[in-house]
């Protein structure tokens, strides 16, 4: 069964928000009738999903929106366990899962998605507690941010050699997930070992979460390492990084809480926001004469560092880089923005440098 829950003008949905907060129904030839529905059969309990001025659909537990014919399922409100997404709903072939469409459906253990499917929203399958597996379709191409993020139970999955673009943090805190694999031929991304790797820009996506090895050396030519792509990686208690890095993503190693120390390379420029956000046994960090700038937060509740030396070339320094670090001392060249920084924060410091 198709129902169209919203299909009017802006200001006629303006028109009926008003009348809606009087106490009024007004029907679609703009006439008052408490209660009444319009010829478009459309009620005034619906103002404020008319005032988008998208046609949704329903099928079942599905609602979707229908775009050249094609349908975007942008709520899945069912409790199935195991589901397979139909190929169509009323006709429409299912082209696109929308953001946060199954979003925090905590029933869901399996899902199978149907072939034609292209695209997969931002968040769409995040926070699926129970979610253990996922067949993804040949022919899609792209998966958005943090599409299955927060899914605590997930164990592995396999990229289709059709997806050519990944939002940041596809599988950011998947604790269970042990490895990555991509089929061949991707152009575009590939696993080595069981870790995801974005070919184009030599940058590591994703190390996922649920792996038991306490170190891990990334390849050497790897540029960038993505937004939280080790984050929540608790078994993790060291890290080696490339020579000829260049920047690390916002989050990259957020809640690694048994990392206890890293090196970063010369050739690092730019550490994102909150990179080593709670990294509580982190007790030291060497960072580079070259780099010259910190994010908001990077270093944030990492009591355990006790000394940090910041280079004469840091230009830009975040909000809070180091706040919730009780035991902290910063080494600083007289006269650089790194002293004036830790003066404006009231965090200890010394002179150092030549």
């Amino acid at each position: 069964m198709k129902i169209i829950r919203h299909g009017l003008s802006r200001g006629l949905a303006a028109l009926l928000a008003v009348c809606l907060a009087a106490g009024l129904a007004v029907n679609a030839s703009g006439a008052g009738a408490e209660g009444a529905a319009g010829e478009n059969g459309i009620f005034a309990s619906d103002a404020f999903l008319v005032m988008e001025g998208i046609p949704t659909f329903y099928s079942g537990d599905f609602e979707y929106t229908v775009t050249n014919g094609n349908a975007t399922i942008v709520k899945y409100s069912g409790s199935a366990g195991i589901l397979a997404v139909p190929d169509q709903l009323d006709g429409h072939g299912v082209e696109k899962i929308g953001d946060e469409a199954f979003s925090g459906c905590r029933n869901l253990t399996g899902v199978t998605l149907p072939d034609g499917l292209t695209s997969i929203g931002d968040g769409a399958f995040a926070r699926c507690g129970s979610l253990t597996g996922v067949t993804l379709p040949d022919g899609l191409i792209s998966i958005g941010d943090g599409a299955f993020s927060h899914c605590g139970s997930l164990t592995s999955v396999t990229i289709p050699e059709s997806v050519a673009v990944m939002g940041h943090s596809p599988f950011a805190a998947c604790t269970a997930l042990t490895r990555i694999d991509v089929a061949a031929p991707n152009p575009v991304y590939a696993s080595i070992d069981g870790v995801l790797f974005e070919e184009r820009h030599n940058m590591l996506v994703t190390y996922p979460a649920g792996r038991i090895d306490n170190a891990y050396a990334i390849p050497q030519g790897i540029l960038y390492i993505g937004v939280e792509a080790f984050s929540g990686c608790r078994n993790l208690t060291g890290v080696t990084l490339p020579d000829g890095l260049i920047s690390i993503g916002n989050y990259a190693f957020s809640t690694c809480q048994n990392l206890t120390g890293m090196t970063l390379p010369d050739s690092l420029t730019s550490i994102g926001d909150g990179v080593f956000f709670t990294c509580w046994n982190m007790t030291s960090i060497t960072l580079p004469d070259g780099l010259t700038s910190i994010g908001n937060a990077a270093f944030y509740k990492c009591k355990g560092l006790t000394s940090v030396t910041l280079p004469d070339s840091l230009t830009s320094i975040g909000v809070d880089v180091f706040a919730e670090c009780p035991n902290l001392t910063l080494t600083v060249a007289e006269g650089s923005r790194a002293a004036e920084y830790a003066g404006e924060n009231g965090i200890p410091y010394t002179f150092g440098h030549d």
